[in-house]
């Protein structure tokens, strides 16, 4: 992926030559930038998913009748054990890069 990404940015820069040799300076920038706010943004939206998440079981508020009928037991006095002791182990774990210390 990397290497095709730097042989449409060597494209690019070629085209770029060939119109006016100080337009590249101007365009491969912007076309970096770009690309760096595309990247920064999926970021930021998959982190955000799993904090939204995190901050309504912190924060006791979770919406029971939105929730799957499998799933519409869980209350706000259902423990983690109970959960697990139900359903089985989770299917998938995500692990987040942070420290998050939530108070009881």
């Amino acid at each position: 992926m990397l290497l095709i990404v730097a042989g449409l940015y060597w494209l690019i820069a070629l085209v770029c030559d060939m119109a006016s040799p100080r337009l590249k300076w101007f365009v491969i920038p912007v076309l970096l930038a770009m690309t760096l706010f595309v990247f920064a943004r999926k970021f930021t939206r998959g982190v955000k998913k799993y904090l939204d998440a995190t901050e309504s079981y912190a924060q006791r508020r979770i919406d029971t009748p939105a929730l799957p009928p499998t799933f519409r037991f869980i209350t706000h006095d259902t423990t983690l054990p109970q959960v697990i002791s139900r359903l089985g182990p989770a299917s998938r774990v995500v692990t987040l890069p942070c420290d998050i210390v939530m108070e009881t």
